[in-house]
């Protein structure tokens, strides 16, 4: 449970944490249609609202929308993300990712970053000039001319061949949307605490002018990935909790059969056979007690290694973790629940399997139980 919820929490920040953001802010509508008609102004009550909450740790403001890019006789349809360059360092840190060239110098900088994929697929280089033509607010036309400052390695593939950043202001200005975006991008301090913040926005937002939106409705293919990848695992904790069921059943039987002698004598000198059952039910527990803390004892410092020291993975499967925008390695998560869930249910299987002694000893007959030994 420790490494397939670890490698989901990496599938989640590498895709959501580190570009999207776990929770968006928008304009009512503008999830089921993304357009620039959809923008919201940017708002000062807005933004009180979103420091407010003490998971927040960052309000990032965006402007997307595609164009069409054009530099000598390459043309490709990307999107164009204004990014505000400050706040920006608290979600994709884009300044970090810039392989060539540099980061922007200020907010309202006419210049471009553009990610490496689709450098190479135009050939762009650092200070060539990149053509963006697209619509703006309201239908207007939207056309500049920008100078390359930077090329940066994207962590997604997809965002890799098909993005490129310009400064918000300058970014409003293109599109003619001057005091509008299109989103915010809100960083959390934990991704446990998505649902927490979540309500708060929602009951602070929720209302005809904005919609807020977890990482789950945004991308509905991840969340059903994960999903798929939990009812599996189900199924096979469910196999090994049998495995462990009909251990502790076959070691029960072997204790209540071989003293059989042993109860039917207890009970011929007169031990009431309430006693005797309960005695058999705390020796059945007290076995399955002793594996499940033992199994704590050899767990625990496992998990706690492959959090401190990840699997890595390489060949083909490194990859295939690459074309989703995964880091290439397993990291396990520590989390105090999964063992007291896994002790609770033990001992809820050894209570059930208690009812077996319990049932074998409320029948017993004494002389039977002697002349059988």
């Amino acid at each position: 449970m420790s490494i397939q919820m670890g490698s989901m929490q990496q599938m989640v920040t590498s895709v959501a944490g580190m570009y999207s953001g776990y929770i968006q802010v928008h304009e009512k509508g503008y999830q089921d249609e993304q357009t620039l008609d959809n923008s919201m102004a940017e708002n000062d009550s807005l933004q009180k609202v979103l420091q407010t909450n003490p998971h927040i740790i960052q309000a990032v403001p965006r402007l997307e929308c595609f164009a069409l890019a054009c530099a000598g006789n390459a043309t490709k349809g990307i999107l164009v993300t204004g990014i505000d360059p400050s706040k920006e360092a608290s979600l994709s840190n884009i300044a970090k990712r810039v392989k060539d060239g540099s980061y922007f110098s200020s907010d309202s900088e006419k210049a471009v970053i553009v990610a490496e994929g689709l450098a190479s697929y135009m050939k762009l280089k650092v200070n060539d000039t990149l053509v963006l033509l697209g619509q703006g607010y309201h239908g207007v036309s939207a056309a500049g001319k920008y100078r390359i400052k930077g090329i940066a390695k994207m962590f997604s593939p997809e965002l890799n061949k098909s993005v490129a950043f310009i400064p918000l202001k300058e970014s409003q200005k293109l599109f003619g949307m001057e005091g509008r975006l299109t989103s915010y991008a809100i960083v959390i301090d934990d991704i446990d605490n998505v649902d927490k913040t979540l309500a708060y926005l929602n009951g602070k937002l929720g209302d005809k002018t904005y919609e807020v939106l977890g990482w789950r409705v945004m991308m509905p293919e991840l969340d059903q990935a994960i999903r798929g990848k939990l009812a599996t695992t189900s199924i096979i904790l469910g196999v090994l909790y049998l495995i462990v069921g009909f251990g502790i059943f076959g070691t029960v039987l072997m204790m209540t059969h071989e003293r059989m002698y042993e109860f039917g004598v207890l009970t011929a000198i007169g031990m009431r056979r309430f006693k005797l059952a309960l005695v058999t039910c705390f020796e059945s527990l007290l076995v399955s007690f002793i594996g499940a803390f033992t199994g704590l004892l050899v767990s625990l410092p496992l998990v706690l290694y492959f959090v401190r020291f990840p699997i890595p993975v390489s060949g083909s499967l490194a990859k295939t973790y690459e074309q989703y925008g995964i880091p290439p390695y397993v990291k396990a998560i520590f989390e105090p629940s999964y063992f007291v869930t896994q002790a609770i249910i033990i001992f809820a299987i050894a209570l059930v399997i208690c009812l077996y002694p319990l049932t074998k000893i409320s029948k017993l007959k004494p002389v039977e139980a002697m002349q059988g030994e």
